[in-house]
């Protein structure tokens, strides 16, 4: 090519930059405000997220520029490479906080995804090529290169299935991307730096990427006096009737776990099951293990207990693993409990195998999770036993008045408070960091933390 031509087709493909020995790599700026056309946001910015069909909520700004803000990109063609492509393509998606990382798996939020349990969950979905050629057009139109009498013009384009494949392995796509580990239906109470805060929704980078993906900051958790908080918090379980006072200690103690381990409180110590038993059926123990979730307003993955082949026990975990539900909930379990895979994520690494159809073996984290089980008759190993908290109550008998509110029962109750309730549990939880995160002697067990 000719001087001449050389100039007129660096002209056609903006933010490439060409010698007379042909493309350069392509130097991506992070300055997103600066490019024109250009709405993504500066690293470290948040970006709300619709909850619905998750994309990005649009402020009244947005809507009226929504449509000419998408950014030219050049597909790989020609002398455009995948490597040129994937590092302008996945800094302004990174900034997004649409997509990320989940140990080596490019995801991302599915919100309210109806799941084998025949339940609606928000969880984390596999960025397939498929999805991902019709994701980019939502920031970026679309161009190749093409030679026409010996030069090159760019003329637009759509993303093939290929060239979507390829994206997705890029080295681009990991160093730009974010990484998250967990999602959470509601806010999270942590230590950050030494300071304690309250997580709204969104995307936070701490302990290795959090989603939240409801409750904002315009209407915030209200934190009641110690005493307001341990009332309310104890009143959950009142209507139960615990064999022993320790079985109703390990059940208050239930309530206040999961938001120990998803604010990483003990870093990433295990967390034993919550075992329900009760001395007959409809006595309350999967009941008691709903409140929990209500609680932390979430909808457990539900696992009935299956023998082996497709659609078997460890099946079930593998797909709930995957998605990153954060409770994962084994109902009325009948027979033995003889799962080598959840004894590996109750004690093991803080990973733990699971299977992707048609993708083979990937270790995903577990850290997150918070397994319960609910039984009448359980049969399990020494080991899984070793690695379970069990609550016993007896059933109330015919006639017993239990509590009525004004929504119905204590689980409608606490769904339709359920702020006040997460407030109540953060109230805890701050005296208790206060005093400075106390622990017993307790040494009959091997869960020190």
């Amino acid at each position: 090519m000719t001087n001449e031509e050389i100039e007129n087709f660096k002209r056609q493909f903006e933010g490439f930059h060409f010698s007379s020995n042909g493309p350069a790599p392509l130097t991506p700026s992070t300055k997103w405000q600066n490019i024109p056309g250009c709405d993504a946001m500066p690293p470290g910015d948040e970006r709300r997220v619709n909850i619905e069909i998750g994309t990005p909520a649009e402020t009244k700004q947005d809507k009226s520029l929504s449509k000419t803000r998408k950014i030219d990109v050049v597909l790989p063609s020609g002398p455009v490479s995948f490597t040129d492509t994937a590092k302008k393509i996945f800094p302004v998606l990174a900034n997004r906080r649409r997509y990320f990382v989940r140990d080596r798996l490019l995801v991302e939020i599915a919100y309210k995804k109806l799941m084998k349990d025949r339940q609606l969950h928000d969880v984390f979905q596999l960025l397939e090529p498929d999805a991902f050629r019709i994701r980019i057009e939502d920031d970026f139109t679309c161009w190749a290169c093409r030679e026409d009498h010996g030069k090159y013009i760019r003329k637009p384009s759509r993303c093939t299935n290929d060239a979507a494949r390829v994206l997705l392995k890029s080295d681009a796509a990991f160093q730009h991307l974010p990484t998250i580990r967990f999602l959470s239906a509601q806010p999270v109470y942590t230590s950050v730096q030494g300071n304690l805060e309250v997580l709204y929704r969104g995307y936070h980078d701490v302990h290795g990427g959090i989603y939240v993906s409801h409750g904002d900051k315009e209407h915030p958790i209200i934190f009641p006096e110690l005493q307001a908080a341990i009332a309310l918090i104890v009143d959950v379980v009142k209507d139960y009737d615990f064999l022993s006072p320790s079985d109703k200690s390990r059940a208050i103690a239930s309530l206040i776990s999961p938001a120990l381990r998803v604010g990483k409180f003990l870093d990433d110590a295990d967390f034993p099951i919550d075992i329900a038993e009760a001395n007959e059926s409809q006595g309350g123990k999967t009941y008691r293990l709903k409140l929990v979730c209500a609680i932390y307003g979430e909808t457990p993955y539900i696992i009935a207990n299956r023998e082996g082949g497709v659609g078997s026990l460890d099946e079930s975990i593998s797909i709930a693993l995957v998605a990153g539900v954060p409770f994962i909930l084994f109902e009325n379990f009948r027979g033995r409990m003889n799962s080598q895979l959840v004894e590996t994520c109750l004690r093991g690494t803080g990973t733990a195998p699971a299977r992707i159809p048609h993708k083979g073996e990937v270790q995903v984290s577990t850290t997150h999770i918070n397994w319960q089980l609910s039984s009448n008759g359980l049969e399990a190993t020494r080991d899984f036993v070793n690695r379970a908290v069990i609550n016993r109550n007896s059933k109330r008998p015919a006639g017993y008045k239990f509590a009525r509110y004004p929504e119905g029962d204590i689980l409608a109750h606490v769904r339709a408070n359920q702020p006040e309730y997460l407030g109540a549990i953060f109230r805890i939880i701050k005296e208790w960091f206060k005093r400075g995160s106390a622990r017993t002697d307790e040494n009959r067990h091997d869960f020190a933390e």
